[in-house]
C-alpha cells in the first residue's frame, strides 16, 4: 500500500496535478488511495446487505491483501472511536471520557472482520488478518500466549502465573419457553424446553432463565431490545436489536437466551 501511494504521488507531481488546487501531491496521494478504500469498503457492505455472495466481490486473499484490510480495520476502528468520543456529550450524555471508552473497548478491528467480511473470504484468510491485526494492535488474547497454565481447588487456574477465578456460566439449562404466539395470532401459555408437533408455525413470544423472565419487545443489558426468538438445535436464540449511530457498527446480535 506505501508502494502504491508513493507511485501516486510521482504521477501526480510528475503531471503537476497539484497545482490546481496548491496541495502537497503526498496529500493528494493519501487523499486518492482514502477513496479508493473507501468505496471497496462500501461495495463489500452492499453485497453484504442484499446477502448477496458474488465472486467478483471476494476478496484476492493474497498476504498483501490480509496486511491492508488489517490496515484499514485498525483505522475505521480507530476512526470509529475518535468521532464517538468527539461526539460523547450527543451520544453519550453525562458520561466521561473513561466510561464511553470502557463501552467502546467491544468495537475492536477484530469484531468489524468477523461482522462484516465473512461472506467475502475463507476462513484460512480471515485467520490470517486476524494474526496482523493481533501483532499490530497488541490484542493477543492470554489463553493463546499461554506457555503454562495448572487447574487448582475451589474452581481457580493458574495461566502464566496468574491465578483466576474460573465462573461457571448459570442456568445453561435452567431455562423453559413460557409463551408462544399461534399462527392465527393468539397468545398461548406454554411450558417446555420444545415446541408441540402440531404447532410448529407458532413464534416464541417469552422465555425463563433461572428466575429471570424475558419477553419480545423487552430491553435487556446493553441497552437492546429483543426483536424474537427462534428455536434452532433444541436451543432458544434471542435476536437483540441495540440501537446505533454509526453505520460501521451491527445493530444486531444474535445470543442463546442464558446469555441475556
Amino acid at each position: 500500500m506505501e508502494e502504491f501511494k508513493k507511485e501516486l504521488e510521482i504521477l501526480i507531481n510528475k503531471f503537476s496535478k497539484e497545482n490546481g488546487s496548491n496541495t502537497p501531491d503526498f496529500i493528494l496521494a493519501e487523499y486518492l488511495n482514502n477513496c479508493l478504500t473507501t468505496f471497496n469498503t462500501a461495495l463489500q457492505k452492499r453485497e453484504a446487505w442484499y446477502g448477496r455472495n458474488c465472486e467478483k466481490s471476494k476478496l484476492c486473499e493474497e498476504p498483501d491483501d490480509a496486511e491492508n484490510l488489517a490496515d484499514n480495520l485498525i483505522k475505521l476502528t480507530n476512526d470509529y472511536h475518535y468521532h464517538i468520543l468527539c461526539a460523547r456529550a450527543t451520544l453519550y450524555p453525562g458520561k466521561t471520557f473513561e466510561e464511553v471508552q470502557e463501552i467502546l473497548k467491544y468495537d475492536t478491528a477484530e469484531y468489524l472482520l468477523d461482522t462484516n467480511y465473512s461472506n467475502y473470504s475463507t476462513y484460512t484468510f480471515r485467520e490470517s488478518v486476524r494474526e496482523i491485526i493481533r501483532k499490530k494492535t497488541g490484542t493477543i488474547p492470554d489463553s493463546e500466549k499461554c506457555t503454562s497454565y495448572m487447574f487448582l481447588s475451589d474452581n481457580t487456574m493458574m495461566l502464566n502465573g496468574k491465578k483466576y477465578k474460573l465462573v461457571p456460566c448459570e442456568n445453561v439449562d435452567d431455562w423453559e419457553i413460557t409463551m408462544i404466539r399461534t399462527g392465527c395470532g393468539c397468545p398461548c401459555g406454554h411450558n417446555g424446553k420444545t415446541i408441540p408437533n402440531d404447532m410448529k408455525d407458532c413464534t416464541i413470544q417469552g422465555v425463563r432463565v433461572g428466575d429471570k423472565r424475558f419477553e419480545v419487545g423487552q430491553t435487556v443489558k446493553g441497552k437492546g431490545i429483543i426483536e424474537n426468538f427462534d428455536f434452532e438445535n433444541g436451543r432458544v436464540l434471542a435476536r437483540v436489536n441495540y440501537n446505533c449511530n454509526y453505520p460501521f457498527r451491527p445493530n444486531h446480535k444474535t445470543m442463546d437466551i442464558v446469555y441475556l
